[in-house]
């Protein structure tokens, strides 16, 4: 623990930090943690990594990762976060990820790429979902991705590169998050389906369980049709 804690206390001081409760952890609301929930009170309140250290080491059992919150809160702060087909999207994107600090976690084909945005970009881009992409990777931009400690399965986070010198978004990522942010300001103007857009968390999640209970098992090989149901229900 004394290891993880000098990590957490060595992150960016312009980061918005939080504690991650380990998996199997009683949340608040009653709920087993998943290994990735953050301290409720950090969506609301910036907490940078003293502050963030403190909560761990005073609760060792019950916090076992450290998350950060990306986009303005942290200075412009973007995890370009690959869930599957690293090997290829090296291929693709192989010298700018070069250069960018990345967190891996025991998981096969997947890594985390950490860069920045410029100020004057703010305004004008959006993250992307697993759905979005389809190709198996997502950007984090306002939302909250874990840098390092306790993997939510098994094993620990490792890192590479140094957080204090992140490279500039490319372009290309950029481009992504643009197209992202246009797409976002159009839907916004159309008007919500009335079968789903206008129901409780509640009323939309006994939807999804009804739907999954009557998909079809397909046996081996299905593992990239859960993938897919799983990041539509995700990115919903």
């Amino acid at each position: 623990m004394s290891q993880f804690l000098a990590f957490v206390r060595s992150l960016p001081s312009d980061w918005a930090t939080c504690p991650i409760y380990a998996k199997g952890v009683k949340l608040p609301s009653g709920k087993e943690a998943c290994g990735k929930s953050p301290l409720g009170v950090t969506h609301h309140e910036d907490w940078f990594a003293a502050e963030t250290a403190l909560h761990i080491e005073r609760h060792p059992d019950v916090f076992k990762a450290v998350g950060v919150f990306t986009g303005p809160r942290s200075n412009g702060l973007v995890i370009l976060d690959i869930d599957a087909n690293l090997a290829q999207l090296k291929k693709k994107w192989g010298a700018d990820l070069a250069k960018a600090p990345v967190i891996k976690s025991p998981k096969k084909n997947a890594a985390k790429y950490l860069f920045y945005v410029p100020r004057e970009y703010w305004g004008e881009i959006e993250g992307l979902s697993l759905s979005a992409t389809n190709e198996g990777w997502e950007v984090l931009w306002g939302r909250q991705g874990l840098v390092g400690g306790a993997y939510k399965d098994k094993g620990v986070y490792t890192q590479e590169g140094n957080f204090e010198s992140i490279p500039q978004a490319p372009e290309w990522l950029l481009a992504y998050m643009k197209e992202s942010y246009r797409g976002k300001q159009k839907s916004d103007d159309t008007p919500k389906d009335p079968r789903y857009g206008n129901r409780s968390n509640e009323e939309l999640i006994l939807i999804v369980k009804n739907c999954l209970s009557v998909v079809t098992p397909q046996g081996r090989g299905s593992e990239d049709q859960w993938w897919r149901i799983g990041a539509m229900i995700h990115s919903e």
